[in-house]
This record gives C-alpha cells, sequence and structure tokens, in this order.
C-alpha cells in the first residue's frame, strides 16, 4: 500500500475509529494521526476526507479529556 496513500489513509482511520469505539484512545491516536497526514499529503486542500480525519481526531481529543487539542 506503499503506492497507495489514500487506501492506506482510509484503513489507518477505519482501524483508528474502532480502537477509539473500544475507548483505546491511545491506540486509536496515531491511526488517526497518520491517517490525516497522509491525507493533507495525497489529497487536495478542502477534500472531505481531510476534514473527516480532522473530525475524527476531535472527537478523540475531546473522548481523551484534550479539550484545547480537539479545537
Amino acid at each position: 500500500m506503499k503506492d497507495e496513500p489514500v487506501v492506506q489513509a482510509r484503513m489507518l482511520a477505519a482501524m483508528g475509529t474502532v480502537y477509539q469505539g473500544l475507548g483505546l484512545f491511545d491506540e486509536a491516536l496515531p491511526l488517526l494521526g497518520r491517517a490525516l497526514a497522509l491525507r493533507e499529503q495525497s489529497l487536495p486542500e478542502g477534500s472531505p476526507e481531510v476534514a473527516e480525519s480532522l473530525r475524527r481526531l476531535g472527537i478523540l481529543h475531546r473522548n481523551r479529556g484534550d479539550l484545547e487539542d480537539s479545537e
């Protein structure tokens, strides 16, 4: 998947979301962060996928109690 960063980002986001749903926030954070980075590098500015990654990370930070980072 090295040559398919958008697919890789989708899988990382899915895995991160599953961990988040299980309450495993520390495990979810690097997965969702990497998904965002890949999407920002591979997709045009303003893409819905980047926005979705930002939303997921915001929710994760809120769930962890990191309210400043959730903004």
